[in-house]
């Protein structure tokens, strides 16, 4: 099973921000135990105790304006981001990371949420097809590329789900994003 992590950046409501952005990645799940180790070995000279307590979010480590990255250099904090992007790099070639910009001036009669969360999940859904049809193999054992992997059985591989919209997206994944609307979900107005 793959799974897609989402986050945004910028603020439908906030005039000032000309773009909102939705950005993510979809790792395999047997990727997810690795990537975490990888993230946590950036993660630990700066709170060894709990490393897991780290988030990189890439505007607070670009713009340094609070800890721990606020002591790093701006060359520091760019390595820092390579950093985070050669973990992904170095993973399986299941690995991908997605991200739409949407600005808002020119779709300013909709919803930048929405338009964002559909087409980065229509993306994926290309991502599901395209590795399903593929027959590519698919990391079992949560280690990188450069490690020994192996074929899932076939009903171990991702299944791309029928019912869709009129855009080709999943029907499950309106429903979620629905759902996530009516639970509270909003981007956060202070990044």
């Amino acid at each position: 099973m793959y799974l897609l992590y989402l986050d945004d950046a910028g603020s439908p409501a906030n005039t000032t921000e000309d773009y909102f952005v939705l950005g993510g990645i979809c790792v395999y799940e047997a990727q997810v135990e690795w990537i975490s180790r990888e993230i946590d070995k950036l993660a630990t000279p700066y709170n060894a105790a709990n490393p897991e307590d780290i988030e990189f979010h890439a505007s607070a480590i670009f713009s340094r304006r609070e800890p721990p990255w606020d002591a790093m250099s701006a060359d520091d904090a760019r390595g820092m981001l390579k950093a985070v992007l050669r973990v992904v790099r170095s993973s399986y070639d299941t690995a991908r990371l997605f991200a739409c910009a949407i600005e808002k001036k020119t779709y300013a009669s909709h919803d930048p949420v929405e338009m964002a969360f559909e087409d980065l999940c229509q993306r994926f859904d290309m991502f599901l097809a395209k590795q399903s049809s593929a027959g590519e193999s698919r990391p079992r054992d949560g280690h990188s590329r450069q490690d020994d992997a192996g074929d899932l059985a076939p009903e171990a591989q991702p299944r791309i789900p029928q019912g869709r919209h009129a855009l080709g997206l999943p029907e499950k994944y309106r429903r979620y994003a629905i759902l996530r609307r009516f639970q509270g979900f909003a981007p956060n107005p202070d990044r």
